[in-house]
């Protein structure tokens, strides 16, 4: 049971738009049994294998890899078989390894990518520095926005089980400590899916995706600097002691005033200060089902 021969029929070659190039090669096969299959054929280490590099005769191509491969018996003799193999070699990427066949799904590496996911946020200064004011030098209420992508980081992949427990643990949480390269804080669970799959007879595993935002500096909440009262000194016992502001000419205060860091009425013309809190649990991400360092060519 065994490959006794392979013969080079045909290598056929083109090339697109896309620059990538593309052998289809045809190989006759011939097995020493009647009884040999396709397995037989396919294992063997004479024939290409996926992942190979492309060689036919003296010619090779070092990125062109093995992507497909079809078999077909041509005919079936007293003492053996004869095969046509048919390979495909391209040098356009894969979203997968070609190096191995995987059987098990538990075995599949992880799939990583990344995008930026678009928002606003407050702004007020300009491009320049300077303050963003109206025509009589006060901040605008609401302020105007400014975009403020968000990066994402989504890792894919298939696991034994599921513990349900421990995601609840992760929902509206940020990392506690560093991890992947990035600090404490910086990481922010935005999404983990999950589902229940089968392979062979009835074989359970569980795909999974987590989802993250990335935000340099670390997650926290923005809230404009404003209010009804404003800090005028210190009690007897220790206490800030507030004034609420005046009316407008007699009239009923209708909306909160703007104030600087140190709680004083914000002076004419100066920037509107926004004060930074940070509302997200924490949660040790080392828990995650997840490789640190993430397994790829990062920087």
């Amino acid at each position: 049971m065994a490959v006794d021969q392979v013969n080079l029929i045909k290598s056929e070659y083109s090339d697109g738009e896309d620059g990538h190039r593309e052998y289809t090669t045809t190989f006759e096969v011939i097995t020493t049994l009647v009884t040999d299959g396709p397995i037989t054929v396919m294992s063997d280490g004479s024939v290409p294998a996926r992942g190979d590099f492309y060689v036919w005769g003296a010619e090779t191509d070092l990125w062109a890899f093995c992507n497909s491969r079809r078999l077909t018996l041509r005919s079936v003799e007293q003492s053996r078989k004869v095969w046509r193999l048919v390979c495909t070699f391209s040098t356009r990427p894969r979203e997968r390894c070609e190096d191995s066949q995987w059987d098990d799904p538990l075995d599949e590496p992880l799939k990583i990518s990344g995008s930026f996911l678009k928002r606003t946020k407050p702004a007020d200064k300009d491009r320049n520095g300077d303050p963003i004011l109206n025509a009589v030098e006060e901040p605008f209420v609401p302020a105007i926005e400014k975009p403020d992508a968000i990066d994402t980081l989504v890792i894919s992949g298939n696991f034994a089980d599921i513990d349900l427990l421990l995601r609840k643990q992760f929902i509206n949480t940020v990392n506690v400590a560093p991890i992947w390269g990035l600090l404490a804080r910086e990481l922010r669970m935005s999404r983990w899916d999950w589902s229940i799959a089968y392979y062979g007879q009835c074989n359970a595993y569980v795909p999974q995706t987590f989802e993250f935002e990335i935000k340099d500096g670390g997650w926290t909440d923005e809230a404009l600097n404003q209010g009804w009262r404003y800090k005028v000194g210190v009690n007897p016992d220790g206490t800030n002691k507030y004034r609420t502001f005046d009316s407008d000419h007699d009239e009923p205060l209708n909306h909160p005033r703007l104030l600087d860091a140190a709680g004083a009425p914000l002076a004419a013309a100066a920037a509107p200060v926004f004060l930074e809190f940070e509302v997200e649990t924490e949660t040790d991400y080392t828990l995650l089902p997840l490789p640190d360092p993430l397994p790829g060519p990062f920087a």
